[in-house]
């Protein structure tokens, strides 16, 4: 009996040590399973649930082309605005923000999510993405009249994608200001400066078109967008107000834009960025365009107008005058220019891709393009890392890799109504003479007639890169993209299994001193 006795006191241990175990196994699961719930909950991905979205017109219009995530099929709301209802069915996921792409700026739209309004379209956005203040089931998009809608995307709470473009305003003051001339010209002939200067190193490089595409080609902008976000700009273009329309010369560039009518716009960008750099075409158009060529030829007399407070006194009344330290062309002074190897400069921003890789990505965003020969070069004509330094007042280049050498970064100065002298330390070469007439005659690697009229040059085949390596500017590169990730996940499981263990191993050792005891 007293055999019996001993066991079933032995088994009585083994079982309240056995349940004490599992308690403290169940709470600590519980209280760090909670932790690592959180965890999750901020780390998550956003999801797209258009698909369980909902959308009906207040004035009756089919709203199934603004949930197929294609640009091309449009819903038109004409001459009244309308009020639409977005509501989720069939699902526990709530709504977290909207990303409405347009077909051209609609003016002022809203949201409406509860009793709250948010107002949107301020800035002339046509890809934007409207957070919600709390997850919502249901909201309100109110549209204004004649708006013309690509798409609504909507998403619950999370980390969004990379596509979903969240653009800042124009920048007040720039470091860098780009002055390509349509849509694509950014990267073949400009490379590696946004992915570079601005991506990687955090400069505030912004954009200004020429010509506007949305006068004869709208889905270019949508290209344009999405080229600029793949490269790390976030800062919204600007654009000019001429329409996109093939020259084959500077004269008839001239007489199609007005010399006059390009710079006035070109001084007024200066002005308003007061940038620390310029950088325009190459003079003779790339590969002969006569938009190219005039874009290019009149920044060298619109970066020092913009300095003269007599002239273009419209601009100079809103923004101040300007006096740019720097002004880069593409291709000028080959012989002697600046030559940057954005091939030999790998990214942290973009996972370790080089600028030049980051160039053609951006590139392959205009899908229209893509069919042409035209692609980012390292040699001829389109030598994307090939820059002369045309006017300065900060001296020469002596490194010659960097666009930014020489410039000193200060508070943004407030603008001054008095003229800038001129610059002294640089003599300033005579500016091209922009011809009343020109010949005819073409560069030697001039374009085919099979192109297409935007761009009509055969580009070769890329060149090995054997110029000095790139010096980078001494600036600490933000974060950029650079994806940081937390070790508590793992070290939560390792404190559960410790635990977990020390638990049986008191459990087997009450067993044994029961045992001892017994005998």
């Amino acid at each position: 009996m007293k055999r019996i006795g001993s066991i079933i006191k032995d088994h009585r241990i083994i079982c309240t040590a056995t349940a004490a175990a599992v308690i403290a196994l169940i709470a600590l699961t519980a209280f760090f399973s909670g932790k690592t719930a959180k965890t999750s909950a901020e780390t998550q991905k956003a999801q797209n649930i258009s698909w369980k979205v909902k959308l009906t017109s207040e004035e009756g219009h089919d709203m199934s082309d603004a949930l197929d995530t294609d640009i091309y099929s449009k819903v038109s709301f004409g001459k009244k605005s309308d009020r639409l209802t977005a509501t989720l069915t069939g699902t526990e996921l709530k709504l977290n923000g909207v990303y409405a792409i347009w077909d051209t700026a609609p003016g002022e739209w809203s949201l409406e999510e509860g009793e709250k309004t948010v107002s949107c379209g301020q800035y002339g956005f046509i890809h934007e993405y409207v957070p919600l203040s709390s997850p919502a089931n249901e909201l309100i998009i109110n549209v204004p009249a004649n708006a013309v809608l690509c798409d609504l995307i909507f998403y619950t709470e999370g980390e969004l994608p990379s596509s979903v473009q969240r653009w800042e305003p124009p920048y007040e003051k720039a470091d860098l200001l780009l002055f390509p001339t349509h849509g694509d010209d950014e990267h073949l002939f400009f490379g590696g400066i946004m992915p570079y200067y601005g991506g990687e190193m955090g400069y505030k490089v912004q954009v200004a078109y020429m010509t506007n595409h949305v006068f004869t080609e709208k889905y270019r902008c949508h290209e344009q967008l999405d080229g600029l976000w793949k490269v790390g700009i976030k800062a919204y273009p600007v654009y000019g107000d001429f329409v996109d329309e093939y020259s084959k010369t500077l004269r008839e560039a001239q007489d199609m834009y007005g010399t006059e009518n390009v710079e006035r716009w070109q001084v007024e960008m200066i002005r308003r960025f007061k940038p620390y750099v310029v950088v325009g075409h190459d003079f003779e158009g790339e590969y002969g365009h006569g938009a190219h060529r005039i874009n290019g030829t009149t920044l060298q007399i619109s970066v020092p107008d913009a300095a003269d407070p007599s002239k273009f006194t419209d601009s100079y009344d809103k923004y101040g005058t300007w006096d740019t330290p720097k002004f880069y062309s593409h291709l000028y002074n080959r012989d002697n220019g600046v030559i940057i190897e954005w091939g030999d400069m790998p990214l942290k921003a973009f996972g370790g891709k080089t600028a030049l890789e980051m160039a053609a990505e951006g590139y392959k965003c205009h899908e229209s393009q893509q069919y042409t020969r035209f692609r980012v070069m390292t040699d001829g004509y389109g030598d994307c890392r090939q820059f002369g330094l045309y006017r300065s007042t900060v001296g020469e280049d002596v490194n010659k890799n960097d666009l930014l050498e020489h410039i000193v970064f200060e508070p943004d100065p407030t603008p001054t109504p008095e003229p800038t002298p001129e610059p002294t330390e640089v003599p300033t070469p005579e500016p091209t003479e922009i011809p009343a007439v020109e010949t005819n005659a073409a560069p030697t690697d001039a374009p085919g007639s099979d192109l297409p009229a935007d761009h009509t040059a055969q580009p070769a085949t890329a060149g090995e890169n054997d110029a000095t390596p790139f010096a980078s500017p001494a600036v600490t590169a933000p974060s950029g993209n650079s994806e940081v990730r937390s070790g508590g996940d793992k070290s939560i499981g390792w404190i559960i299994a410790a635990l977990v263990l020390a638990v049986a191993l008191l459990a087997v050792m009450l067993f044994v001193m029961s045992k001892k005891k017994s005998r």
